[in-house]
């Protein structure tokens, strides 16, 4: 199990190369009511469109809902399309300089009624980068690799990661000791070689391995080690979860625990971002896959292409293990992005009170607050083990802050709006958004 006390309390800001087939993913939204008198289909009336960063552009979303800081590579049509792609992106943040021109923005035009799809339409001309324009993408990389914790390659074989342009990143990646993520398409995997860590889906697999599906997945991870030479191969299995594999220590599968699939659009790309943003903080891929394959479990339950963000990958976390609850004053950007968009209240325990009139108070607080989520911060006085732990087991408190600095150091960066002070049997609400530790 994956504890918030262990990886999760990890994470921080981090920056990220992205290099990856951009695109537009419109959205038609409408209802069918009747069938076309003129063919045996049926007739959308379109009440709505909207339009969102798609293939590489969806992986950028999900970095940046994880808290990282995004430079972009890829190409973007000089159209209108890819005008407005551009505002997409920058909207979010993410860093465009490393994005070049070209003739054509695809656009995939998904035709929606009532949450159904009824079909794609693609638009796109897929044309290869010229080597010229590779080299001064790798020139730009090569200035600037120094910032970046780790590059990620997003391949949807549009043409924009050629042979060339690979070969490049994947050298200057080793050369700098920078990892390099790839989450690649086609049947030839060669063009990945030496990358840290290939993440193909089951099907890829097979087809790059060029393998009956009746052929064990150890020996279809062996045929793609033989191919790429890898130094990790993650494969994701939809529904079964993941499996991951090492030279040095073989095969380690991580079963899916998802509450319902409704749509897998985009889960490889919350893998992806996932993977590369933990692998980014030093994590290392124990903890690391089992973090992308709850991630992934997260964004088959939602429709289209969800952004995941850290606040869900918490509470999913919460839901797991009770004793992921617990953070210290080095781990608060976790907690802070975890309650980033929820309401919450502060609650003060500042010495030891009897349990069950904590208990007591603490459920009259959830009654007064029905919506909001319980975080408890604890005196360093009180913060002996086995009380936290049954602190922990209260299904009202959510997350659980040991001694920080001060109260008013953790209130400055948690910002809370509402704070409660717990002494003896009473509850004493504060309305400042500070208040003095005594």
């Amino acid at each position: 199990m994956v504890k918030l006390t262990g990886v999760f309390n990890d994470l921080k800001a981090v920056k990220v190369a992205l290099f990856g087939d951009f695109m537009v993913d419109l959205y038609t939204t409408g209802s069918v009511q009747r069938v076309s008198p003129e063919a045996p289909v049926p007739v959308l009336l379109a009440q709505d469109a909207y339009r969102l960063p798609g293939g590489a552009g969806n992986v950028a979303l999900n970095l940046c809902a994880l808290g990282a800081e995004v430079s972009a590579f890829g190409l973007v049509g000089a159209d209108s399309e890819g005008e407005k792609l551009r505002k997409l992106l920058s909207k979010e943040g993410i860093d465009l300089s490393g994005m070049v021109e070209g003739a054509h923005t695809c656009v995939k035009n998904r035709l929606i009624a009532n949450t159904q799809q009824l079909i794609r339409i693609d638009s796109e001309i897929s044309e290869a980068l010229p080597d010229s324009i590779a080299t001064e993408i790798l020139k730009r990389l090569r200035a600037q690799i120094n910032e970046y914790a780790i590059i990620a390659i997003s391949d949807y074989g549009k043409g924009f990661l050629t042979n060339y342009l690979l070969e490049g990143i994947i050298s200057i990646g080793r050369e700098f000791c920078t990892p390099v993520i790839v989450d690649p398409k086609g049947i030839d995997f060669t063009k990945y070689h030496g990358a840290t860590m290939v993440k193909p889906n089951l099907m890829e697999a097979y087809r790059a391995a060029d393998l009956p599906t009746s052929a064990s997945l150890d020996r279809v991870a062996e045929r793609l080690f033989e191919i790429c030479e890898p130094t990790s191969l993650l494969i994701t299995r939809s529904e079964k979860g993941m499996s991951l594999f090492t030279r040095e220590k073989g095969r380690s599968d991580f079963p899916a625990r998802v509450m319902e699939v409704n749509d897998v659009t985009g889960a490889g790309d919350t893998a992806l971002s996932v993977i590369t943003f933990v692998l980014a903080n030093g994590i290392d891929l124990e903890h690391a896959v089992p973090l992308a394959n709850l991630a992934s479990g997260i964004a088959v339950e939602k429709l289209g292409c969800a952004r995941v963000t850290l606040s869900q990958i918490a509470l999913r976390l919460l839901e797991q293990d009770v004793g992921s609850k617990v953070f210290d004053e080095n781990h608060l950007f976790a907690l802070t992005k975890a309650l980033q968009g929820s309401e919450y209240l502060l609650t003060c325990i500042e010495e030891k009170v009897d349990l069950l009139d904590l208990h007591e108070g603490l459920l009259q607080l959830k009654q007064r607050h029905p919506n909001q989520r319980i975080v408890v911060y604890l005196d360093h006085a009180i913060s002996d083990p086995r009380w936290v732990s049954l602190l922990s087991s209260l299904s009202e408190v959510d997350s659980i802050i040991l001694q920080t600095h001060s109260l008013n150091h953790l209130c400055e960066r948690l910002k809370p709006k509402t704070i409660y002070l717990f002494k003896d049997k009473f509850v004493s609400y504060k309305e400042s958004l500070l208040v003095n530790s005594t």
